[in-house]
Formats: structure tokens, sequence, C-alpha cells
């Protein structure tokens, strides 16, 4: 029997895009998915079962060992690009995944623009309902829910701004071309100064020590989870604690092209006010 088969590769926020995909993909095609998740061989490092509820069809392998199964009688789906049917959106429809002269990049170009990754409040209201309402099927480990709950209470988060500011600053992980040169191009400094402007109670995530402990020494306003440095030490677990706190903000401030920024939106409620640093 056919079936869909998930298998991206990336990290957690890559993987989430990948699955919800495939259960869209599920319903229209009405054939059942299954997830290659294998702790060891993915770079989340925690099993599926740790970070959520679902009974899902989990394929305990790595993609090479599927590759070496039976799998040209399956649908092969490791995109973290949100799966569309034609009618959904225009051709050229997407407008930020482009580079400094306006080309789409590359991994956009085949697809024509035909796509809503990275396009937050210009996604059709339709297609918004369609993949929360998958996110909504998605259930989060009670464990995590009650940490982000308890961060919240504890800290008074009930009236703030979130900010994700990704500087691909990571230790010990490579990067991708794009991601190389989007690092080169980050001024911390201008950075720091646009965070220190944000009025209000702020919550910080980053991938930067340096910025974190620079705008916490200087305005007391702003708050981060002890716990974790997001990207620092990429623990899943810790960053999806972050990222779903930061889901609660009614103002986001984020990383553009970053997919961490991207799904602290989709889980976000609020219909908040969206800006990029």
């Amino acid at each position: 029997m056919e079936k869909i088969i998930c298998c991206n590769n990336g990290a957690l926020c890559n993987l989430i895009k990948c699955i919800i995909s495939c259960m869209r993909l599920s319903d229209l095609k009405q054939i059942p998915f299954q997830i290659i998740w294998m702790k060891s061989q993915n770079k989340v490092h925690y099993n599926f079962s740790e970070l959520f509820l679902n009974q899902f069809d989990i394929l305990n392998k790595s993609y090479r060992e599927f590759l070496n199964t039976d799998f040209q009688k399956n649908l092969i789906y490791k995109t973290s690009r949100l799966y569309l049917q034609h009618s959904d959106v225009p051709i050229g429809f997407s407008k930020l995944n482009r580079d400094l002269t306006g080309k789409l990049y590359h991994d956009f170009r085949h697809l024509k623009g035909r796509a809503i990754d990275h396009e937050y409040n210009r996604i059709p209201l339709n297609l918004q309902t369609i993949y929360r309402n998958y996110l909504d099927k998605l259930v989060i480990h009670s464990s995590i829910l009650n940490s982000v709950n308890s961060f919240i209470i504890e800290n008074e988060l009930f009236n703030f701004t979130a900010v994700h500011c990704r500087t691909w600053n990571f230790k010990n992980l490579n990067h991708t071309p794009r991601e190389s040169q989007r690092k080169q191009t980050i001024k911390l400094e201008e950075l720091i100064q646009k965070i220190l402007q944000i009025p209000g109670k702020v919550f910080l995530c980053s991938d930067n020590i340096t910025l974190i402990e620079n705008v916490k020494s200087k305005n007391n306003n702003i708050i981060t989870r002890n716990a974790n440095i997001t990207g620092l030490s990429p623990d899943a677990k810790d960053g999806f604690i972050d990222l779903l706190i930061a889901s609660k903000s009614n103002c986001l401030y984020l990383t553009l092209h970053s997919t961490f920024s991207e799904i602290i939106w989709w889980y976000n409620k609020n219909n908040p006010d969206v800006y990029f640093i």
C-alpha cells in the first residue's frame, strides 16, 4: 500500500513543517503517512514521543536505511516547504524568499514563487487556518506545556513582545552557504540597539550569548530563560519551550528566513504585529 513518507533531516522547526505538510497531504490523498525519526540520526536528539503525544507511525531508522528498502512504492516528502496545491496561491506569490537582487532563492525557483514559507501575514487566511489546525493536531507533550505555562506565570508575561534574533552563531554546526552569507551581514551592535528600543516587557530568545548578555545588562524589562541560550547548545526541547513562550506574545520581532521565527508566528493565535530585525 502506498504511503507518504515524511523524512526531513533538519532541525525541529523544519521537521514540524514537514510533518504538518504530510498531515495535509495525507488528508487530501486519503493515504496514510509515516515519519522517519531516529533520535541518534536527526538534529533533534529526542524521540518523537518525548516532544509530542500523537500515536503516529514512526519509522525508527535513518533516511539512508530507508532508501535501501522498498521506498519507490511510497510518496517521499522531505522538504520543509509547506505543501501547496496549485490552486492555493498563484505563481510568483512569494515575495520574501528572495536575495538582495530580487531573485528567488534557488530552492524556490522550481516552485516559480508558488510558496507561502516565511510570508507571514501575506499568507491567505484560509491557508493560515488550514495549517494552524494541523499544528493544533500535533499534540505537544504535557511536560513542555507545563514548563511554558510556569515560566509565563512566574514572569507575568501576559502582555508582552517577543523577539527572536537569529545570528547563525551555532557552535559545532555546519552552515549552509545561505546561512554563512546571512551570518556575514549581521551587525551585532545595530541589533542590540534595535532590541533596546522596543518598549514594554520583552521576551528574548537568540543564538548569540553576547547579544543576550548585553541587552539584559541594559534593560531590566528584557527576559530570557536561564535554562537555554537557543542555538549555543541546540537542545530541541529547550528551544521548543522558548518558541512556545514567544508564541504567546502580542507583538513579534523576528528574523527573516529563520524557520524558528516562522514557527513562532504559526503557533501565535493573537494576530500579532510582525516586524523584522
